[in-house]
This record gives C-alpha cells, structure tokens and sequence, in this order.
C-alpha cells in the first residue's frame, strides 16, 4: 500500500463500482473495498473538488494525514477565538456604555445624573437586573417627586436609557357653588355664568332673595342632577344718602357742597367689590339750607355683582 501524507477515505454508493473506477481511473486512490453497488477507498485530499463533482453524493468518512490534522487544529483554533469572542463581548455588553436621557426639564439632569451615580447608574458600571431597575425607579421618583411625575429605566444593549417628566403644576378647578339668590334688589344688565341653569334674564327686576341660578338641572325623565353653581350675574341697584353740615367754619356753599359729596361717595363706594362693579349714576336730589344746618341728598345707581 501506498502512503501519502493526508488523504480521504470515501464512501459512494448507487453506483457499478466498475463505473467509479473508470472515472477515477486517473486519480491515485487506495484500500479499495467493493460490496455490491457501495465501494469505499482512499484518496489524496487535493483530488476532493474532482470526486464531488463526478460523484455529488459522495461522503467523506474519515480525514487523516498531516494536512488534516492542522486544518482540524485550525478548525477547533477558530471555534475556540469565536467563541472567546463571543465571551467577552458578553462580558462587555454587562457593563454601561452610555447613559441617554430623554426628558423635557434639561436643566434637572445634572442632578439626576448624580442621583443615577449614587445607586452606580454611570457609565463603566454593571447593569443591574430589569427587577433592580424597576425597584431603582421608584426610589429614584420618591427623591426628585417634586420635579419630576415619571421616570422610566430601561437597559438597550449597552445603553441605558431614561426617560422622564417634568411635574406639572396642579390644576386649581373652582369649587362649585350651591344655587344663587340674588343678595340685594335690583335690575338685571349682565349674566355671566359657566355653570347652573339660570333662571332670570336681563332687565328682569329682582327682589333680595329670588333665586338666579339653579344649582340642579331636570332631565327628561324627571331625574335631578346636581351640576353646582359658577359665575356672576349683574344687576342695577340704587342708594339713597343723606347728609349733613353744620356751617360753624364759615366756609363758601362751594366748598361745603364738594365736602358733602365726597362724604356720600366714600359712603357709596363700600358697596363696590372689584373693578366689574362701579357708579353707574350720580343724581344730586337735594342741596339747601336752613339756618346753620345744611343739608345734602343724593340718589346712587350702581352696577354690582348680586350673587357675592
């Protein structure tokens, strides 16, 4: 038998063996075994491309020689540095790379990023489990609740990513009144109401007492259903003052008249709450003069809120 440094050993079968032989017949080939239509022999491993192609179900079943064996090495040498590979770079997707954050208060993240530190959130740091992050959350949240409603800590291969927002500041909704009756007397001019089911309208006159606003609406089937009571309904409303002055200081009727009717204005002007009411009329009814007794009377329309 003839050696050679590394060769194949094949296996072909569903074929004549004497049909095998002949296309081979130019190849150096070895320990040749016939049983029936299966043959099996040796052959020099350059000659592989030139059996597959002759014979495509051909089987190799044993590699031997030099040559094989620093392929086999080089085989395991490659498997054996993927898998290497493939080990650390696991190892080094367990670490924080980077830190994004995606939030709408930028100037709050320097101090989030320090608070991140003090639970080893930083880059070059291990990640902790998806369970230690969701429990990191909520701690993290209960320190900065103040400035912020929501956090959100997620691992993205070696990022880890932070997405948070700013508290909002709490809605101040009006509380909502019972039914409004009207405070004082007057002429309706104005209603501004949001809410309730007004039960007057403009120029109607009112009595201290009636009601203005329901504070419960009647569906159609007879149901009461309380909807509350916001808003302002003005009306005109009238004042009487009656003033008086003694004339011991000897002052002209002039100065006395513009002293008495800022006395009634300062009286009048109690009445007004806010820059939606003011005097709507001023009417002089009365100036005279008996003895050293004066006396001044004048008559006041007003635009006030009658539902305060």
């Amino acid at each position: 038998m003839k050696t050679i440094k590394s060769t194949y050993t094949w296996f072909i079968d569903r074929y004549k063996p004497e049909t095998v032989l002949n296309k081979l017949s130019g190849l150096d080939i070895y320990n040749i075994k016939i049983e029936g239509y299966s043959i099996t022999f040796d052959s020099n491993i350059k000659d592989r491309k030139y059996i597959l192609d002759q014979f495509p179900n051909a089987v190799i079943i044993k590699k031997q020689g030099l040559r094989c064996l620093i392929n086999k090495i080089l085989n395991l040498s490659l498997i054996l540095s993927l898998s290497l590979s493939l080990i650390f770079f696991s190892y080094l997707k367990s670490f924080i790379y980077k830190i994004e954050l995606n939030g709408d208060y930028p100037s709050f993240e320097n101090e989030l990023l320090n608070t991140l530190d003090s639970f080893n959130l930083s880059v070059n740091n291990i990640f902790p489990s998806s369970s230690k992050l969701i429990e990191l959350e909520d701690k993290i949240l209960d320190i900065h609740s103040k400035q912020i409603e929501f956090i959100e800590i997620r691992r993205s291969g070696s990022i880890l990513k932070i997405s948070y927002l700013k508290r909002r500041k709490e809605i101040d909704l009006p509380s909502l009144k019972k039914s409004l009756y009207a405070t004082k007397s007057g002429i309706i001019k104005q209603i501004m109401v949001k809410t309730g089911v007004v039960e007057v309208s403009i120029n109607q006159y009112v009595k201290q007492g009636d009601l203005l606003v329901n504070d419960t609406l009647i569906d159609t089937s007879n149901n009461s259903i309380f909807i509350g009571c916001e808003g302002q309904i003005y009306a005109y409303t009238w004042y009487l003052y009656e003033v008086f002055y003694e004339n011991s200081n000897n002052l002209s009727m002039d100065e006395i008249f513009i002293d008495l009717i800022d006395k009634t204005r300062s009286e009048v002007s109690k009445n007004i709450d806010g820059k939606d009411e003011y005097i709507e009329k001023e009417n002089v009814l009365q100036f005279i003069q008996n003895t050293s007794k004066i006396t001044l009377k004048v008559h006041y329309t007003l635009v006030e809120d009658i539902t305060r």
